[in-house]
């Protein structure tokens, strides 16, 4: 469930996996569809093709990022830049969705040049895979702060 760093290159590569209990095709629909995108991650604007935008408003920080699909192959693959507004560079996140006997195998990757701010990443990224997960048990959850605190200063020190 922790999440792991690995470097690659010049590259911090952030990976976290899950193994959730709900078909792909429903793990899918909360990664793309705005209506459920909104219940653990954030307000979306999504185009789900090559090249179409990819954009979340974030209502616990007021920020926004702003990507561009890369790839949407429903119901297994998603990779879409990520740029906060105001950067300059992008980072690419990519979620792989893979069927198995008793649910899906989430991978979620998410790609760094600099190691700036990874433990907040990781640890925001983890808190909200929680909910993800809390939202598809049809169990509602705010934004946890407290929780998002414990795991960066965890990451933190892992790093």
């Amino acid at each position: 469930m922790e999440g792991m760093l690995e470097k690659v290159g010049e590259q911090y590569v952030v990976r976290f996996e899950r193994k959730l209990k709900h078909p792909v095709e429903l793990v899918w629909a909360v990664l793309t569809d705005p209506e459920k995108l909104v219940q653990w991650l954030a307000k979306a604007d999504v185009e789900l093709v090559a090249g179409g935008k990819y954009e979340l408003r974030f209502q616990n920080t007021d920020s926004v990022m702003l990507g561009v699909v890369q790839h949407a192959e429903a119901p297994n693959l998603l990779v879409y830049t990520w740029c906060n507004e105001g950067d300059e560079k992008a980072t690419v996140v990519r979620w792989e969705l893979e069927a198995t006997e008793d649910g899906t195998l989430l991978v979620l990757t998410h790609t760094f040049d600099k190691p700036d701010a990874l433990a907040s990443f990781m640890a925001g990224w983890h808190v909200h895979l929680d909910i993800l997960s809390s939202i598809l048990n049809d169990i509602p959850m705010e934004w946890p702060w407290q929780r998002w605190e414990e795991w960066n200063k965890h990451y933190q020190h892992t790093l």
